[in-house]
């Protein structure tokens, strides 16, 4: 576990995401849950040595089963967006099909994914605002990247947690997300508002303003490939071919070429299944 500001620590050496926690006065503040249930106990375990108060909460960043599976096993009260059933619902009823490959890091590890449900304690609608010692943790909400994302902002030591709205060196996760709201998150993220922050990519740890730059490049060109796919008569040898061509942007080790072709092939025809063709545009 890393700690890299007085109350904010993350850890990624669990398969999945990056998981946060700050700890403070009233208690521990979660972010995003391991994904397996044997890394949960040591999670908990090292947030049990950080001292302060004895409450606790997990925030999640969205519905992604690499940051959900486990979280009834955290044994915690869980915060997020109030879009969180909806958005499980669209992924069951994508998913259906159980040979289907996403891509993710759920799939790698051979996991049963229908013995998990959950259902979030608390929910927000566009903000909501901690007050677990004398500064607020402010929980927004960016649906660029998921319909249910949200950014966990702590201002006292400029930390923000941005889930899949960022990541780096590896494609995103594209199924059931709107890539003009994603792209005005990371104009966000470039402003002078975040200027001085360390942000917290949900893949990839403390990222900088150059990986937001690098992700706006990627997610243009992600766009001017989808917007030439409605038309095409051949859409699955397309989608295949704009896939290969998208890949030759991100530099990332040669043993993930599966799973990240995987993870674009199945974003991209998710995309194409929940946008129209005026949604997404090359000429945007």
């Amino acid at each position: 576990m890393n700690q890299i500001s007085e109350h904010v620590y993350i850890e990624d050496e669990f398969p999945g995401v990056v998981c946060g926690a700050l700890s403070l006065s009233h208690g521990v503040v979660m972010v995003d849950a391991p994904l397996q249930d044997a890394d949960i106990g040591v999670w908990r375990g090292r947030l049990a040595n950080l001292g302060g108060g004895v409450d606790k909460l997990l925030v999640l960043l969205d519905t992604h089963l690499d940051r959900s599976h486990a979280v009834q096993s955290m044994g915690v009260n869980i915060l997020c967006h109030d879009k969180a059933e909806i958005a499980v619902k669209m992924r069951a009823n994508a998913s259906h099909n159980r040979d289907s490959q996403t891509g993710a890091a759920w799939e790698m590890q051979n996991l049963d994914t229908d013995t998990h449900d959950w259902n979030p304690d608390f929910t927000y609608s566009a903000e909501v605002a901690l007050y677990w010692n004398n500064d607020p943790i402010f929980i927004t909400h960016h649906m660029g990247s998921h319909l249910a994302a949200s950014w966990l902002r702590y201002e006292p030591e400029k930390i923000v947690f941005v889930g899949d709205s960022l990541v780096c060196n590896q494609p995103p996760f594209l199924a059931w997300s709107d890539l003009d709201m994603w792209l005005d998150d990371l104009y966000l993220l470039q402003s002078d508002a975040f200027a001085d922050y360390r942000i917290i990519s949900g893949r990839n740890g403390v990222l900088g303003q150059e990986d937001v730059d690098q992700m706006i490049s990627f997610l243009m060109a992600v766009r001017n490939e989808i917007g030439g796919l409605y038309a095409q008569k051949h859409q699955a040898e397309a989608i295949e071919s704009a896939v290969y061509r998208l890949l030759d942007h991100l530099n990332f080790d040669p043993q993930f070429s599966c799973q990240y072709r995987q993870r674009l092939q199945w974003g991209v025809t998710q995309y194409l299944l929940h946008h129209s063709a005026s949604d997404t545009s090359a000429t945007k």
